[in-house]
């Protein structure tokens, strides 16, 4: 199974799609940034929180590079930019994001991006 690391909207549209766990299915396991389960614990709005220790197959887990995720935020939001830090520790093949900023981030990175419609057109298949 590929390394796979996601950023906060991808976890969230899916989980109020009530498909959450579609991506255990798809990659056994997604590992996430602390930035990203404060987001999904802390969201605006009308969304419902998530836990996202309540999942099995959801690691949560820090880069190791605060410096490399310091020059991220100058141009991405805190789960994005850590999502992006981790995935270079990680040496992940995916990235899971939908924002424009952090796909474009990822894929200069050199990694596979994946956002919520690629997600639901896997999962089709």
């Amino acid at each position: 199974m590929p390394v796979v690391v996601s950023d906060t909207s991808p976890l969230r549209a899916l989980f109020h799609l009530g498909r959450l766990e579609w991506l255990e299915a798809l990659f056994n396991r997604v590992t996430l940034p602390p930035a990203v389960a404060f987001e999904l614990q802390h969201p605006p709005g009308a969304y419902r929180p998530i836990d996202a220790s309540d999942w099995t197959f959801l690691e949560i887990r820090a880069s190791r590079s605060a410096s490399r995720v310091a020059e991220l935020r100058s141009s991405l939001d805190a789960g994005e930019a850590e999502a992006i830090a981790l995935a270079e520790d990680l040496h992940a093949e995916i990235v899971l994001v939908d924002e424009p900023a952090g796909r474009e981030a990822a894929r200069s990175r050199g990694f596979t991006v994946l956002g919520t419609l690629g997600i639901l057109v896997r999962a089709k298949s």
